[in-house]
Formats: C-alpha cells, structure tokens, sequence
C-alpha cells in the first residue's frame, strides 16, 4: 500500500529544558485521577444549554486574564503555552508558558496535553454556576464543559465557519479571520487516506531525535492556519483565537482515529515530555511522573494514549463519519503507475475539494533533471535549502516529476493532474527568533517521492526526468528576491 510522501526537516530537535529554573506555578502537584469520560462533540451539535456553559466558561477566563495576564489558568497564559518559550514577571524573574511541537513525532501529543488542561480549567471555572461574567451572565454550571470540535471536513454552518465563531457579540468572534473562503477546506478522501493506509512516520511525523512533518501537518495544518488568517497565520499568536482549540479538537479525533486503526506501540518518542507549565489546580493525568531532572512539564506522550482515562471521547455525529477504509481503497488501485495515468494519486484525493497546487504565479521555480535509473531505489527525496525570504513566511511547496522535454506551466492543469507527487505548507511566519536552548530553526525541508519514483523506474528506464519545485508564498514579500537550492537524492539503501 503507497504510503503519500514523508516530509522533514533536517535540523536538529529542543528536548525539554526540565532545569530547576523554570518558573510559574513551581510546584506542580503529584497527584492523579481518572475522572468519568465526557463526550467531546461537535461545536454544532451542542445544545443550547451546553453553548451557554462553553461560552460562560470562556468569559471566565478571559476576565481572569484582563484582572491578571500572569493567571496561569487564564485566557492570555493559556495561548502563551502553545509558543511563548519565557516571559518576564513583573518581579523581573522569567517564567516558561510553553512551546509548541511542529514537525516532529511530539505534533499530535502536545496538542493533545494542551486541550487536555484547558479543558479542566473551563470545567473549574464556575462547576456550581453561581458566578457573573464579563457578558453579565450568571452560570450555568461549567462541570460537564468539554471542547467541542470544528469538523472543518463539512461546509460551516456559519458563512464561512461554525456559527458560534461568527457571533460578533460572542467571546469566541475574532473580526480579522478570513470570511471569504472556500469550503470546505480540506478534502475528505486525502484524511481518509492518512488516517487508514498512512504509518505513524508518514501520520505523526518523524521521531524527536530525527524530526519531520507527518502528512497532516504539513499537507492540512498548515495550510488551514494561513486559510483562517489573522490571529491563526502566525505560531505566536495562533492560541489567541478561541478557534484554534475547535479546530485542533478535530485533529485529535483523527489521532485518535489512527490509533483505533494501528496502534499507539507505533508512536515514537511515547516516553518524552510535553513542555508546558500548567496551573497546579488541574491534576495532571494518570500515569504522569515529573521529570528527572525536575522542572514544569504537561506529562509523557504516553500519559494521553488513553483518552477516557484521561476524561473525554469524541462523540461523531450524523454526517462527521470520514469516508470508508473500503472506499478510500479505491484510490490506490492505480498508484503504482505514476506518470502514466491522467491523474496522479494526490491529484485524485483532492477531487472533491479541498487545499491544491497553487495557480498563483510562483515565486520560485527551481528544476532539477535525472536520468531514471535502472532498478528500483530504496528512498527517493527531493531537497528544498529555502534562502533568504523564506524564513519569516508562509509558503507552498509543489512538487512534479515529469518527462524531460515537457515544458511545465502552472496554469496547464492537464499537466499538474498527471504529474503533481504532492503539495505541502511551511508554517514559517512566527518562528523566526523563536529559540530556546538546544534548538535551532530548520535548514532543509525534504519531500519523499519513493513510490512515484520506482514506479517511473518500473515504465521508464534510463529515460530523461525532471524533478520540478514551485513555491509559492501566501504572504508576498515587498521587494524580496527569493532564492534556494533543490537537490535529488535515491538510493538502493535506508540512509538518507
């Protein structure tokens, strides 16, 4: 079974800083509990009684933000947990919210951990439902709040998203998003696609010692945080619209989807620890154990394999279902025979909608020919060194195999269908000057193309081939002249 491309960076991976230093709440309790499952559900199957507690919870926080912005169990502190690797206190010491994980095994986990505690701080935030907000509400009660989900698979029920994000009277509106959009999104056959027939290296990403994007980030995540805009197009800001917690709640459920249909003994890195300091209100999950070396941490990756375990289930309704492993079987009857058919695999899963190959004059196009070798190859990949300009941006990335002597044109669709291995997003706005110790950005994004090459090698020996790359930013650079390298590389052996 054709697994889609495996995407990483070569770079080199943060580990926890678990020093004594770390700050905030210094003093993160050791108990544990297993508290009754709560459905998660979509945001718009909620009724209107389960509504009124989101919202009242939501309010709650956000004002314990406005009367303290350092308030770990507040709106501000809880968005800093996602990229903001240390602020300074108004004592002048420093404290640790927290930092992301993107493009590595840690993607998935982490944003897990992440729901996990802000879910127990809106089900803290008024249980007997006595307390006024901010919008002058009193109650209902918050016990039973759980973080619904943004199926964003499915056309909104709202213009362009679920209708409670687009009350402009509510706490989940943000004014800025983007309202003009096609949808939906993002294409039910490519998901359906990862989540049956795709391993945790091409799902879940490369492990943190040897880091890479799984197929999700990279060909979903990252293009929907550009496509909702504003707060959401930037990792240091993308916490701050309540949004991204309904739409991150979904790619949960497709984690937990996979591990329905594998297994969590395939995840890597299950025993490293998910950095973030969490209020010491929230008991932490079953199983956790605080680091060696001490320090402020959200739990193992494995603490989250069992999600009842650790208090909800995802409740999918009438409609949420993803397409059939049956019918989402069809697509790969044909994959072996890149190049001969009219429409690529990738072309295929992307019929019914969803993020494409950019149409957008490209803001670079780099080509690289080959001649196709005799024998089949263990890894085939092609290299993209990004320049200047790229590194403060959010950009895509298309990449064609094609014959030599076919003139590529991004406006020929013809050829793009019949060509086109995949498309990715980098999410690279926000990440510039985000360091900590032991961490350092990115230098080469690599895109797999070993199916697509050994089935050129099947129809095409020793003919001339031609590896195209387009870029393509999202957000234009007045006046930069953008630059990089592509490199190809196959091999009859696992290394790369």
């Amino acid at each position: 079974m054709k697994a889609l491309p495996y995407i990483f960076f070569v770079s080199c991976i943060f580990l926890l800083n678990c020093s004594n230093e770390q700050q905030g709440d210094k003093q993160a309790p050791q108990q544990t509990y297993e508290k009754k499952a709560l459905p998660r559900k979509n945001i718009d199957s909620l009724t209107s009684d389960e509504q009124a507690a989101y919202l009242h919870a939501w309010a709650i926080i956000k004002e314990r933000s406005q009367k303290n912005f350092y308030d770990t169990s507040g709106y501000m502190w809880q968005s800093s947990v996602h990229d903001s690797p240390a602020v300074k206190l108004p004592d002048g010491s420093k404290a640790y919210p927290g930092m992301c994980e993107h493009g590595t095994t840690l993607f998935l986990p982490w944003h897990r951990a992440e729901l996990y505690y802000l879910e127990q701080i809106l089900q803290q935030t008024d249980p007997d439902g006595k307390i006024t907000d901010i919008k002058g509400h009193t109650g209902p009660s918050t016990r039973n709040v759980t973080i619904p989900y943004w199926n964003w698979l499915n056309k909104p029920s709202g213009r362009t998203f679920p209708k409670m994000f687009e009350d402009t009277a509510s706490v989940l509106y943000r004014p800025k998003r983007f309202h003009e959009l096609d949808t939906p999104l993002i294409s039910k056959d490519l998901v359906a696609y990862q989540v049956y027939f795709l391993d945790w290296l091409h799902f879940g990403g490369g492990p943190a010692e040897s880091p890479g994007f799984g197929n999700p980030e990279a060909q979903v995540h990252n293009p929907m945080h550009n496509a909702v805009g504003d707060d959401m197009s930037e990792t240091t800001t993308a916490a701050l619209d309540p949004i991204f917690y309904s739409f991150h709640c979904y790619f949960d459920q497709l984690y937990e989807l996979w591990l329905e249909n594998h297994s969590s003994d395939q995840v890597t890195s299950s025993g490293y620890y998910l950095r973030g300091t969490q209020p010491s209100s929230v008991a932490r999950p079953v199983g956790y154990t605080p680091p060696p070396k001490g320090g402020q941490t959200m739990g193992q990756v494995k603490n989250y394999f069992d999600t009842r375990a650790v208090g909800y289930y995802y409740e999918i309704g009438k409609g949420d279902s993803l397409p059939s492993k049956e019918f989402t079987m069809q697509f790969t009857k044909n994959d072996k025979q890149f190049g001969a058919e009219e429409k690529s695999l990738y072309t295929k899963l992307l019929e019914k909608g969803g993020y494409r190959p950019s149409s957008d004059p490209a803001s670079l196009i780099l080509v690289k020919p080959f001649v196709v070798p005799e024998d089949s190859v263990k890894y085939a990949y092609a290299f993209f060194s990004p320049g200047d300009g790229l590194d403060t941006t959010n950009y895509q990335v298309d990449l064609y195999l094609h014959p030599g002597g076919t003139a590529f044109s991004v406006s020929n669709t013809a050829f793009k269908n019949k060509y086109l291995v995949q498309s990715i997003c980098i999410w690279g706005k926000g990440h510039k000057g985000m360091s900590m110790e032991g961490m350092s950005m990115p230098a080469t994004v690599s895109l797999e193309a070993t199916d697509e090459f050994n089935s050129i090698v099947a129809l095409h020996k020793k003919a001339k081939w031609i590896v195209t790359l387009v870029v393509t930013e999202r957000e234009k650079i007045s006046g930069q002249k953008l630059s990089g390298k592509l490199d190809l590389r196959f091999a009859n052996n696992t290394k790369r």
